[in-house]
């Protein structure tokens, strides 16, 4: 892929006036130094989306959406950051001269390759009479013409160099070829198609370009090759990072803020077929890490489809948590008496469908009835075995007071005092909060999340005065997380001489670190402006003074002392009689 310099992206970003670039797309109305709108990212009536001309920032108060002007053509065009800067590039005039090493390069032929691929699967497809066996398959299987075309799908002929001898007559050679997972060396040693007599399902990345095929046979009843082959692992393509459709489904998931996930490509369709546009599939793997990112890109909520059998749950079981554990609210699904989306669709219909999605239960507490439905009602044993199956799920909840009401439901079901299942589930420190959503403090710790929020509006407008406190402010001394990824944000916007809210926010690589920042940019009212210096002073030292900190310090201390290793021991005694020394004034 050709790599645009970043003084060109500078030059872009600093030619672009956000004011401009929003007013190309959306009607923008004055009101007071800002511009207000409706938002074209979510529904609503009354207007909560901001742009800043000062800051050249945009912040949604409804849906949390922000950024930059390259971040507003992004979202609003459905584009990559690159893509994005070059059409800001264009109307501003600014020629690109691009730059290319030689991994990306190869990349970027793998990219066209895929293309060219897809382009030739379903011109395949296409050229097959309406009495083809695929076009047969399709037609069973409900899947009309205008979803072939929306999903690109296509035909691998089951011939051996069909694709193959077209990409080389095409001008690609050998290598991108293997490298891109179409075609292998036979036991000859010429090359040929990887993919033959199936129909292909192109896999988009998350911009929408095809990194790699999953193939099915058509023939249900050939039982000697697997019914779904996928591309290999590809410079351009990891299965742990790819959910299918999640390209089509993002700005339904957006609107809806809820993605359904569903079993594999077939399943995704039959949903789509019936207007339920909200919807990908992890293709027969287990949740990843990666995976769960992608989701919270585009929503808090997911509800996860799977079988009732006891494979199904066990799948559940492994797969759900990693989804709990970034602050998603997962729903768990299931069809009874049906194999799949699609049949269920079919006998019952799209509404009651859309109504099981409604009702469906959240998964906590889908695992305690899961549990406790298999515990004997009087075997002290099978209760406390069941109970502690649950417990794990339960800790992994972000929220304490849903933890809370968990551990209540619980306590009723088991027949045991609350006290006792809280001891067991204990308090799980908040890490991170729904997606696009800032951490909000209890009642106790109000006053400090208050005056680092003002701290950092502060450095983050106004970067002189951080200067007095970089050297005894570390990122340890705030609370959330939230907080802590806006500080080392702007350490590192100070360290690249970055000092505009715009450059900022551009630093920004995660979308809810950036709808944070432009949050915290545009909120109006934090403090007194007249009174800044004394504001500083003040909230800094509530940062510094926090409790939270202090523990943390004696902990090292404890720790350094059971080392023996007496420099760590003093180091760590000098922090903690250091955090007892600061006092709020």
């Amino acid at each position: 892929m050709s790599m645009i310099p970043p003084h060109t992206i500078d030059e872009v970003r600093m030619r672009s006036d956000i004011v401009e670039v929003v007013s190309r797309y959306i009607p923008l109305k004055k009101a007071g130094a800002s511009y207000r709108a409706l938002c074209p990212f979510h529904e609503e009536k009354t207007p909560s989306f901001n742009v800043s001309p000062a800051k050249q920032i945009f912040h949604c108060f409804g849906c949390g959406e922000g950024g930059n002007a390259i971040t507003f053509v992004m979202k609003h065009e459905n584009i990559s950051f690159p893509e994005a800067v070059r059409v800001l590039a264009d109307q501003c005039g600014i020629e690109i001269k691009t730059t290319q090493n030689k991994a990306e390069g190869a990349k970027e032929r793998i990219y066209k390759a895929m293309e060219a691929a897809s382009l030739f699967y379903q011109k395949r497809l296409q050229s097959e009479g309406a009495t083809a066996p695929v076009r047969k398959y399709l037609e069973k299987r409900g899947v009309t013409d205008e979803l072939v075309k929306i999903f690109g799908i296509g035909w691998a002929p089951d011939e051996w160099e069909a694709l193959t001898g077209h990409l080389l007559k095409s001008g690609f050679d050998r290598k991108t070829l293997e490298s891109a997972g179409l075609s292998k060396p036979s036991s000859k040693g010429n090359l040929i198609d990887r993919f033959r007599g199936r129909l292909m399902f192109p896999i988009f990345s998350f911009g929408g370009k095809t990194i790699a095929f999953g193939a099915r046979l058509i023939d249900d009843g050939d039982k000697q090759a697997p019914k779904y082959i996928n591309s290999p692992e590809t410079p351009v393509y990891s299965k742990r990072s790819v959910l299918y459709g999640l390209n089509l489904a993002k700005n339904a998931a957006r609107r809806e803020n809820s993605l359904i996930v569903v079993e594999g490509y077939m399943d995704t369709l039959a949903l789509r077929s019936a207007g339920i546009d909200n919807c990908a599939a992890v293709s027969g793997t287990a949740f990843t890490s990666m995976q769960a990112e992608a989701i919270r890109r585009v929503c808090e909520n997911v509800v996860v489809l799977f079988d009732t059998d006891e494979a199904g749950v066990t799948a559940a079981k492994k797969s759900v948590p990693i989804l709990l554990d970034i602050g998603l609210r997962v729903k768990a699904l299931s069809l009874p008496g049906v194999k799949d989306p699609d049949e269920f669709i079919k006998t019952r219909g799209k509404e009651e469908f859309i109504r099981l999605v409604a009702a469906a239960p959240p998964f906590p507490l889908f695992i305690i009835d899961s549990a406790m439905s298999g515990a004997k009602l009087g075997g002290v044993e099978e209760k406390t075995r069941a109970v502690r199956d649950a417990i794990p799920f339960l800790r992994r909840i972000q929220d304490n007071i849903e933890r809370s009401q968990y551990v209540q439901i619980l306590a009723e079901r088991a027949g045991i005092e609350i006290k006792t299942l809280q001891a067991e589930v204990g308090a799980r420190p908040k890490a991170q909060t729904q997606a696009g959503q800032a951490e909000t403090p209890g009642k106790k710790n109000k006053a400090q999340f208050l005056a680092e929020k003002i701290l950092l509006r502060i450095f983050l407008e106004n970067p002189e005065y951080m200067e007095n406190y970089a050297s005894t402010l570390s990122i340890d001394n705030f609370k959330t997380q939230d907080h802590k990824d806006i500080y080392k944000l702007i350490l590192e916007a100070r360290d690249k001489g970055l000092d505009a809210t715009a450059d900022i926010v551009g630093l920004a690589v995660d979308d809810r670190l950036r709808k944070n920042l432009t949050q915290l940019s545009l909120e109006m009212n934090l403090f007194d402006e007249k009174d800044i210096e004394q504001v500083v002073s003040d909230c800094a030292s509530l940062a510094l003074y926090s409790p939270e900190a202090r523990r943390r310090t004696l902990k090292e201390q404890a720790m350094a002392a059971e080392s023996g290793e007496s420099g760590k021991f003093i180091e760590a005694k000098k922090k903690y009689m250091k955090s007892r020394s600061r006092k709020v004034q």
